[in-house]
């Protein structure tokens, strides 16, 4: 191989890796890009999470969601919990405290007022 053979070869290996890095380069930015994105995303997931969280934990009740719940109120509905033993036995204590009636989501509790 000659001299001039031999420099040909080198800048043409020279170029290929020139190109290499730039393909390199040019991934390494889209992959920033990406990362970027998804911290985006992953900030705009927490700041969502945290308003539904806000907002299932916020009081629902204000005067016209009272006034809306006591017209909607249907007959017998909550009569169980005047028989109900437990409240039977709050109901009857002579010291000063709280009923709290809780459940998840669909266990047919409803708006009652006492």
């Amino acid at each position: 191989m000659g001299h001039e053979t031999t420099h040909s070869h080198l800048v043409s290996l020279v170029h290929q890796v020139s190109d290499l890095q730039t393909m390199l380069d040019k991934e390494v930015l889209r992959n920033k890009e990406r990362e970027a994105a998804l911290e985006l995303e992953r900030e705009r997931l927490q700041r969502e999470m945290a308003r539904n969280v806000r907002v299932w934990l916020k009081p629902i009740e204000t005067d016209y969601e009272r006034e809306r719940n006591i017209n909607n109120h249907k007959a017998g509905t909550c009569a169980w919990i005047l028989v109900d033993p437990m409240y039977q036995g709050w109901l009857g204590e002579q010291k000063s405290s709280l009923l709290r009636i809780s459940g998840i989501p669909g266990e047919i509790k409803a708006w009652y007022y006492l």
